[in-house]
């Protein structure tokens, strides 16, 4: 499912967001407001978490909640991308400039797709992502040199741990993409201070790509 906002009727710059485990496409339109002059995208995960007692609750992929932490397949992830793929391909179709937002399990699938279809995108947000092998591939590094990226991280964050964002901050630090990385004092969040340091960097890419 998607939602969308057009911020202008002329915009050649979409962005396109990918919300986290147990929200909707809605839970993210709340930023729009920080990207003037452009058409915000919002897709929806395709499992209905309903059933696990979040009504509305959606999910890219599913979740085990162990003892020892959060256990997902990555064989999921993979094919999320996949779908997702075609639906990139589609929205790219009609737009200059796609640049991908996601938090959480949005984050992961915002890393994946940009690592796996670079030419799809021109740049990307990652808030609070969870760093997986087979995503982050170390051959993929060569496709997103001088790729606008920003990445966030909570240093108390109780479902992704800062360490598993400092993974993915380490992986693009021996790439050449063009990185921006932010600590906040926040758990699995996103707040003011990063809120306010997304929309200087998207001022600042706007300039550069328009």
């Amino acid at each position: 499912m998607i939602d969308s906002i057009n911020n202008s009727q002329s915009s050649e710059v979409c962005i396109v967001m990918l919300h986290g485990y147990g929200a909707n496409k809605d839970d993210l339109f709340g930023l729009q407001v920080l990207f003037p002059e452009t058409h915000v995208i919002s897709l929806q995960g395709p499992l209905d978490l309903s059933r696990m007692g979040m009504p509305g609750g959606r999910a890219w992929f599913n979740l085990e909640f162990t003892s020892s932490g959060i256990v997902y397949k990555e064989e999921e992830i993979l094919a999320v991308l996949e779908a997702l793929t075609e639906e990139l391909e589609s929205i790219k179709s009609r737009f200059k400039h796609v640049i991908l937002l996601g938090f959480s399990q949005g984050c992961i699938l915002t890393h994946g797709l940009l690592l796996h279809n670079p030419e799809l995108i021109t740049a990307a947000i990652c808030l609070s992502g969870r760093f997986s092998e087979k995503v982050f591939l170390e051959e993929l590094k060569r496709d997103v040199d001088d790729k606008p990226i920003f990445i966030s991280h909570g240093i108390y964050d109780e479902v992704i741990p800062i360490e598993s964002g400092r993974e993915i901050m380490a992986y693009y630090a021996s790439s050449k993409a063009v990185v921006t990385s932010k600590e906040y004092e926040m758990g699995h969040e996103i707040s003011s201070p990063c809120v306010n340091d997304i929309q200087e960097w998207f001022q600042g890419l706007r300039e550069k790509i328009l």
